[in-house]
């Protein structure tokens, strides 16, 4: 009777020592921590573009002329030239002398000056009376462009529109795609180009009364100044 009792106590022990053995050691669930979400690699890259209309403040001419003594008065040429443009209807302010004395390539040639005029008037008319009056003083003209004191302002401006059609552009691609714009990876904006400004060109007819004068500005007016911005964006692609 002992030993049954003794063999049913060690069977229940060992019943209990397997129980617990596969409950320590049983299957375990794996516990998995959040990862952040690594951003995209995919990317887009696009070109925006913006041109944007300038109002010209005034028009800059530049002339150059022999400084050699000619007429009654024995006047050099940068004073005949510069009194002459003061007659047309120019301020003192708007006629100068950029510089004197210099030294032609040409050995025995005379030193020549260089004339800057700014015509508030920016009318066709009013330039070509102005290169006319300089030229009958024997004055070359070497430049004629418009120029506006809003230039960086307009540039920024210009910049801004050029950003927003590059994201249009990479919103319409991304759609296409059954995807969407993320974040700016990289920019690199190309420098600012100035358009219609000069108002010289290879075609243009001299300025009449001046024979033998380079290309004079023809009455197209202001129209088509203004500044052309262009950027290279690239989004990521989500």
């Amino acid at each position: 009777m002992e030993r049954k009792v003794s063999g049913f106590v060690l069977m229940t022990g060992l019943l209990l020592i397997v129980a617990v053995g596969l409950f320590v050691g049983g299957p375990r669930q794996r516990v998995v921590s959040a990862q952040p979400v690594p951003p995209s690699d995919r990317s887009i890259t696009v070109t925006g573009e913006a041109f944007l209309a300038m109002k010209p403040d005034h028009v800059r001419l530049r002339f150059t002329v022999p400084q050699t003594p000619l007429g009654p008065n024995n006047l050099d040429g940068a004073t005949r030239v510069t009194t002459a443009l003061r007659a047309h209807g120019l301020s003192r302010d708007d006629v100068s002398v950029v510089l004197a004395g210099i030294a032609s390539a040409v050995p025995g040639a005379p030193t020549m000056a260089l004339v800057e005029a700014n015509l508030r008037d920016v009318g066709p008319d009013s330039v070509r009376e102005a290169v006319d009056a300089a030229t009958a003083q024997g004055a070359q003209l070497v430049e004629a462009r418009y120029v506006s004191t809003k230039h960086d302002q307009m540039a920024q401006q210009a910049l801004s529109q050029a950003m927003k059609d590059a994201l249009s552009k990479a919103r319409g691609l991304a759609g296409a795609s059954d995807g969407a714009v993320g974040r700016v990876k990289r920019v690199e904006a190309q420098p600012v180009m100035e358009v219609g400004a000069s108002l010289l060109g290879p075609d243009m007819p001299p300025s009449p009364g001046a024979p033998g004068s380079p290309a004079a500005p023809v009455g197209q007016g202001a129209a088509g100044f203004g500044l052309r911005v262009r950027v290279v964006v690239t989004y990521e692609l989500r």
